[in-house]
């Protein structure tokens, strides 16, 4: 049923959203010890710069997501 929050699809999306946030914060905690590296390459802060824009992009698109299915309980509860 489209917008049961507690079918199948909800449930891998709920998880994978969970994976790629629990990544992101990963990848923060390392980026921040290269930052605070003062004798961190370019190539290291290149790529610590790389993976957070990775993960920024999929915290957006979480939150993109969760917002659109937030909208869709607005619309149902309005029916």
């Amino acid at each position: 049923m489209p917008g049961n929050e507690a079918g199948m699809l909800a449930r891998i999306a709920d998880s994978l959203e969970g994976a790629q946030l629990h990544d992101a914060a990963i990848v923060l905690d390392h980026s921040l010890a290269v930052l605070a590296n003062g004798g961190a390459t370019d190539h290291e802060l290149r790529f610590a710069a790389e993976r957070l824009s990775e993960c920024l992009h999929n915290a957006l698109n979480v939150a993109e997501s969760r917002g659109m299915r937030l909208h869709q309980g607005d619309n149902e509860a309005g029916d």
